[in-house]
């Protein structure tokens, strides 16, 4: 992974500006991004598995009442099945 921030990648115009911040404190700065960074790719991962489990156990329960549905059709007692 790439740095997200260097000095490098400041805007020219911004340099002066930058120049009066200490080093150490750019350093942090970057660090500081750096790490948010990494903690919204975690949080995004994070949310597409509970959205991934979500859509399963989704799935799971429309089987089970299509299932509930068939079995309270076969065995409804207003169906009677005459065998000749």
């Amino acid at each position: 992974m790439e740095p997200v921030c260097t000095v490098n990648s400041v805007p020219s115009e911004s340099l002066a500006a930058t120049r009066m911040v200490d080093n150490s404190e750019v350093k942090l700065l970057c660090s500081q991004l750096s790490l948010q960074t990494q903690q919204t790719q975690l949080l995004r991962a994070q949310v597409q598995l509970l959205r991934s489990q979500l859509s399963a156990e989704t799935a799971a329960r429309l089987h089970c009442q299509v299932q509930q549905r068939i079995i309270s059709v076969m065995f409804s007692p207003t169906v009677m099945v005459f065998s000749v």
